[in-house]
């Protein structure tokens, strides 16, 4: 495996770890909320740098993005968790459902939010 791999993984790997231990002691909703979004953001910088970095073999690749990825899923769901716990989920699923509609230029099925697609054409 190429050892600048194994050297980012581990950068990446140690405060996503570090932050799950984090979210364990926080006693604040607030807290929390604010260490689920450095986990988000951790794991997504992960994915950015695995998925754009050049001269990788496809297996050092797919095991990467297979770390990387596991970890992105627990911290979305944790993420999802404490958006419920707050009472903000039925909001955020709306607000990110417009977000994605008007990005890819598309009317969704079920909005709170009308979105104006005038910008997309």
């Amino acid at each position: 495996m190429n050892e600048t791999l194994i050297s980012a993984c581990t950068m990446l790997l140690v405060p996503a770890t570090l932050l799950f231990g984090a979210l364990g002691v926080a006693n604040s909703s607030f807290l929390k909320m604010l260490v689920c979004l450095l986990g988000v953001a951790t794991t997504g910088i992960w994915l950015y740098r695995i998925w754009w970095w050049t001269n990788l073999s496809l297996i050092d690749r797919r095991t990467a993005l297979g770390l990387a990825g596991m970890y992105a899923c627990g911290w979305l769901v944790t993420f999802l968790v404490q958006l419920k716990r707050c009472g903000l989920v039925a909001l955020t699923c709306s607000v990110l459902l417009n977000f994605l509609s008007c990005w890819l230029c598309v009317t969704p099925s079920i909005h709170v939010l009308q979105p104006q697609h005038a910008d997309c054409l």
